[in-house]
């Protein structure tokens, strides 16, 4: 059993894996939703993002998985990212708090395997995948359109083609 009160990211995932499971794209999603269903009472700690506002953690991959927060430093302009290789995943220290975080983290995946595959829209148009996104623990998918611009749709109202 994890220790929930203090635990790395590495620790979370292997907890999650399950004995000899698979490290596989499910495990990542598994890792996400589990951080969104948590986020709430999720601390950071002896992170440069701890302080941050308006954080949002994602869970990258493409061909390695990558832990990517983005956020607002108070008094500071702009945008911060803070980027962390799965091998630094034991550096990364979490925690489940007591009380409810007043800016909670939101946590998403991002998953670049279906890049380039033709997609039918809900409309009955074609376009091409970007990634899959997981948000607000809901599978979409990011789509290139044919006029250029980028959208989003439910997993389920899109078909993939071939790939």
């Amino acid at each position: 059993m994890m220790n929930l009160e203090r635990f790395n990211l590495a620790q979370l995932v292997d907890w999650l894996a399950l004995p000899e499971g698979p490290r596989d794209r499910a495990l990542v999603l598994r890792t996400a939703l589990w951080l969104h269903e948590h986020a709430e009472h999720l601390c950071l700690f002896e992170t440069p993002v701890a302080g941050w506002l308006d954080r949002v953690a994602t869970l990258q991959v493409q061909d390695r998985v990558s832990w990517v927060v983005t956020g607002t430093v108070p008094d500071q302009a702009g945008e911060w990212t803070w980027k962390v290789t799965e091998r630094d995943f034991p550096d990364v220290w979490l925690g489940l708090c007591d009380t409810e975080q007043e800016d909670p983290l939101t946590f998403a995946a991002l998953d670049y395997q279906i890049a380039g595959r033709t997609v039918l829209l809900p409309t009955g148009d074609r376009a091409t995948a970007v990634c899959s996104v997981l948000t607000d623990g809901v599978q979409k998918v990011r789509v290139r359109l044919p006029t250029g611009g980028t959208a989003v749709f439910a997993r389920d109202d899109v078909v993939l083609g071939d790939g």
